[in-house]
């Protein structure tokens, strides 16, 4: 009986696993706007005043330090979303969303 759960467990585990496998494709898209994003926020000098998280698809969520000024966090926004490469952002800052995404 114990070895009939394991094993139903196991794979119940590997049914719930597969629904959230990413492709190669995802994750070399996620880690080359990992990468553009951070050498921009370490060239701007804001590497320690946000943090964010790249989707799978390209969409960037950033939060900003509330020390960062508005045209200082508009003008990397702006930026990061003329990159082709970026699909979409939302940034906030003090839990309010300062550039609202465009559709």
């Amino acid at each position: 009986m114990r070895s009939i759960l394991v094993v139903f467990a196991l794979v119940y585990l590997a049914g719930c696993a597969s629904g959230q496998a990413i492709s190669p494709e995802q994750i070399a898209l996620q880690n080359k706007v990992d990468g553009i994003v951070a050498q921009e926020l370490f060239a701007r000098k804001l590497d320690e005043r946000a943090s964010y998280n790249v989707h799978t698809d390209g969409f960037v969520v950033i939060k900003f330090d509330d020390e960062v000024t508005f045209l200082t966090y508009n003008d990397l926004v702006e930026w990061m979303r003329a990159r082709p490469e970026i699909k979409g952002v939302r940034a906030s800052q003090m839990g309010r969303e300062v550039c609202p995404v465009r559709r």
